[in-house]
């Protein structure tokens, strides 16, 4: 039976994570931001409902069952997905191990946040690489 989960991830900077969102293969068009004192509905599969500040609709995944959300508190950032999304495609890639993803999305957002951090401070140049192990390795040239 379908069921909507929710995970913990430490998500700070909704612009990265519409930039990490984008790299993980989510398209900008399908991506709805919300404000945080009016964070949009996100509808789970049959007729659940949550509320979200970045929302990628369902279907924008491939066959997904439910919207995926993004619910930045001060702890951090939630991420509600039904768990049969989870398990496949691109939306197992946003997903954190301990619920059956692969935590791609985590680890391009912290790559991200890296990198601009590293740009806002000076005049270099920032390249990052994957190796066939899923390890992302940054050079910083100055």
């Amino acid at each position: 039976m379908s069921e909507l989960i929710q995970c913990d991830v430490d998500i700070r900077d909704q612009g990265v994570l519409i930039d990490s969102l984008v790299e993980i293969g989510v398209p900008r068009s399908s991506i709805e931001v919300f404000p945080q004192e009016k964070p949009g509905q996100m509808n789970g599969y049959g007729s659940r409902k949550r509320t979200a500040h970045v929302v990628v609709r369902k279907g924008t995944l491939g066959s997904t069952y439910a919207d995926i959300g993004f619910e930045f508190t001060p702890d951090g950032c939630k991420i509600h997905a039904d768990h049969m999304d989870i398990s496949r495609g691109v939306a197992k890639k946003i997903g954190q191990p301990e619920i059956g993803g692969s935590g791609e999305l985590t680890k391009i957002y912290q790559k991200n946040v890296v990198i601009k951090s590293v740009r806002r401070n000076g005049r270099c140049r920032v390249a990052s690489t994957q190796d066939n192990q899923g390890r992302v390795k940054i050079r910083i040239t100055m």
